[in-house]
Parts: structure tokens; C-alpha cells; sequence
């Protein structure tokens, strides 16, 4: 089973994260752990014990409780599926890499519907939170869409692969099945699937090492072309997986083409 944090506000983002998380566990053997970390302000690191500081907490606390049953109840999503909220007050990086660390996930998800510059995706990868998180791999919903098909995406300059045994462990907890796309990025032409025997020589590595790993996508396909063409392309896809380097520079391909997704992308770090 597939342990979930997902960190909910009450607002859109969060609101379409739940919606694609109840189509999530139709989908996948997942369960879920709802988290909201609730902003302090300015007065969270003022001096104070006692009675007084806790009641101001717990107070607090009961505020950041009752938005977020609010948003669960218009939203119609019951607790069992995604486990009663744990509310925490303080930063809101440093408490969900806590409570990372601490349950030990194997996915994080948050609704992240403001990611598709290219520099807004690069600084959210460079984050704190993303930086230094212990699960293996992040799911960003930016859209609600229907979870009936899922890519791979490989680059073609990667020889290493770290990112199949991960993918595999997901996939093989999943009842949908999967397309495998080797991408070799490029700065001009459009997306075209190449077909032909050389082709198959350029996604055999990655499609054996998927096979080997209890996973056989349903289709392949080699394609070299500019990441905004690949991203255009993927649009029909219900999640789009794709190796990331947590160190990767602002000008890597792979980041250009998960910011400009416009389905829900799995970062599988590297």
C-alpha cells in the first residue's frame, strides 16, 4: 500500500487535490493522510509559557480544524479515506517535513495549481520542503482530470534509470496501465513518435528494465522534439511521471516539461 501525506488549506489547490485523490484511490492500492499546517503569524515566536501559551495554541489549532472540515464537507470527502486531518501549527515546510519523516510516506501530494512558468516550477523543486523530503516521490495535481491512463517519461541521456524501481513500485499497486515515451529533448521540431527499428533500439534499455521490474507498458515511443511540444502532447494523460534531479539547474529540460504539463505530474527524485 501506498502511504500518502497530502497537505490541504482551504483553497482551490487544496480542493482539487482532494478530488483527484478520491480518483487516486480508486486507481491505486493508496491510503491517505490528510495534513494543515496552521499560519502562527507574528506573535508564534514571542515570549511566553505557561496556561496562557497553550490556550492560545490550542485555540489556534481548533481555528485551522474547523476550516479544514469545512473545505472535506464541501468537498464531500469522507474521513476514512483520507484519514482524520492532523493540524500542526508553525512554518508549514518544517512541520510537513517533519511529519514526513516521522510516518515515513512514499508519496507526498499537494495541489499546485500556480506551477506552469517554467520559474515557478524551478523554485517550488528548490524549495526547503522538496529539497529535503524523505519520501521518494511528490504527486502536483494542477488539474482535475480523470486517472484512466498514465507516461513514463525518460529522458534519452539517461543511462543511470534510479527512477524505474521507484516507478515500478507504484505501478505495480496501481489497476491502470501505463505508456513509456524515451524523450530526447531538442530546441526545434515538433513531437513526432518514431516508429521505426531504430527507435525500438532507443527504448528497448528502458522498456526491459520496466519488464524485469514486474512492469510492461502498454505502448512506446521514441520522441525528440522541444519540451513545450512534448508537454502539449501529454495533455490527455491522467498523471505524467518523470524523473527529477533535486539539484537540476533552472535550464533543464525535464523541469521546462513538468512545468508546462498541464496533467497532474509525479516527481520521481533521483
Amino acid at each position: 500500500m501506498i502511504r500518502t501525506l497530502v497537505s490541504v488549506n482551504k483553497d482551490l489547490a487544496s480542493s482539487v487535490a482532494l478530488r483527484y485523490a478520491c480518483k487516486m484511490a480508486r486507481a491505486f492500492d493508496i491510503a491517505f493522510q490528510a495534513i494543515h499546517v496552521q499560519d502562527p503569524g507574528p506573535d508564534y515566536n514571542l515570549p511566553g509559557t505557561g496556561w496562557v501559551r497553550r490556550t492560545w495554541e490550542s485555540a489556534l489549532g481548533e481555528s485551522g480544524k474547523t476550516e479544514i472540515e469545512q473545505l472535506f464537507s464541501s468537498e464531500n470527502v469522507d474521513y476514512p479515506l483520507l484519514g482524520r486531518p492532523k493540524i500542526q501549527i508553525g512554518e508549514q515546510e518544517d512541520q510537513i517535513l517533519l511529519e514526513l519523516h516521522r510516518e515515513r510516506y512514499d508519496l507526498f501530494m499537494e495541489g499546485a495549481l500556480s506551477t506552469f512558468r517554467a520559474s515557478d516550477f524551478h523554485k517550488m523543486i528548490r524549495s526547503k520542503l522538496f529539497r529535503n523530503m524523505p519520501a521518494p516521490a511528490a504527486v502536483l495535481v494542477k488539474n482535475l482530470v480523470d486517472l484512466d491512463s498514465m507516461v513514463l517519461v525518460v529522458e534519452y541521456n539517461d543511462t543511470q534509470h534510479k527512477t524505474i524501481p521507484v516507478f515500478s513500485d507504484f505501478f505495480r499497486q496501481s489497476s491502470i496501465g501505463f505508456d513509456l515515451i524515451v524523450w530526447q529533448p531538442d530546441k526545434k521540431g515538433d513531437p513526432v513518435i518514431e516508429n521505426s527499428p531504430d527507435a525500438d533500439l532507443k527504448t528497448g534499455p528502458v522498456k526491459k528494465l520496466l519488464e524485469k521490474s514486474g512492469c510492461s507498458p502498454k505502448n512506446t515511443g521514441f520522441i525528440k522534439c522541444r519540451p513545450a511540444g512534448l508537454a502539449a502532447t501529454l495533455k490527455n494523460f491522467g498523471l505524467v511521471a518523470a524523473g527529477i534531479d533535486r539539484t537540476a539547474g533552472k535550464k533543464e529540460p525535464v523541469l521546462e516539461l513538468l512545468a508546462r504539463t498541464e496533467s497532474p505530474v509525479m516527481l520521481l527524485w533521483q
